[in-house]
């Protein structure tokens, strides 16, 4: 097992007024050859978009994109004429497939929607595009995890096309938990939303993340109440 701290700091920046971005990738204008991916994780863009801003139209091909967000509401608008609204507690999964088109708005005269945008290459190619929303949450462990995406979609989340899951935790000052990963192999980039934690031996606060590469299992200690995106991904 080895584990990489990205600092929050250290991400690319893009800042437009309209829109603000922090790259945990190569992403734009931003490239930084020791970080270009991790693993099938290519993008961890941390996006606030002002209030009456629109980012698209888009068009992505053979990626799975999660869009989870952190504060307002987004809104989805695909180029079938679908509107989706987007919320903390059911995130989007777009399976870009063999290619689909999409904006995301702020609704005019509310406050910023703050959001994590994932890219994810699939296991399989030119599918046929869909856009999936994150079922009802499916709360374990005193309500503390969900389950926003997996393999199979049985434990409450929706169903990605790669041997992959992504996670949403929240653990409480002074508690512990103990992740295992599902897969053989799989790499772990662990994002903190907010909070500070200890892991194998490193401390990251909001906006920090763990890049964990063959991580069997992992413990993770809150120094505060903390909230974290687990995403756990095949080398390639």
């Amino acid at each position: 097992m080895k584990v990489d701290l990205f600092r929050s700091d250290e991400r690319g920046r893009g800042e437009y007024g309209w829109i603000n971005i922090r790259y945990s990738f190569s992403f734009a204008d931003y490239f930084d050859p020791k970080r270009e991916r991790f693993g099938a994780l290519r993008v961890c863009n941390e996006v606030v978009l002002q209030g009456g801003a629109v980012l698209g139209p888009v068009s992505h091909q053979n990626l799975e994109i999660l869009l989870m967000p952190l504060s307002g509401s987004p809104g989805l608008a695909t180029n079938d004429g679908c509107i989706r609204n987007i919320t903390a507690e059911r995130p989007l999964l777009i399976s870009a497939g063999s290619g689909i088109e999409y904006s995301i708005s702020a609704a005019p005269g509310t406050e910023p929607c703050r959001f994590l945008e994932l890219w994810i290459f699939p296991d399989r190619k030119n599918t046929e595009p869909a856009v999936l929303q994150v079922p009802e949450p499916d709360l374990r462990q005193s309500g503390n995890l969900q389950v926003l995406v997996s393999a199979d979609g049985n434990d409450g989340g929706a169903c990605i096309k790669q041997q992959a899951r992504i996670l949403r935790l929240k653990i409480r000052e002074g508690n512990t938990c103990t992740f295992q990963a599902a897969f053989q192999g799989s790499n772990l980039f662990v994002f903190v939303i907010g909070g500070k934690v200890e892991s194998a031996g490193f401390t990251a606060a909001a906006g920090d993340a763990l890049a964990v590469a063959e991580c069997s299992g992992i413990r993770i200690n809150a120094l505060n109440d903390c909230e974290l995106m687990l995403a756990e991904v095949p080398e390639a």
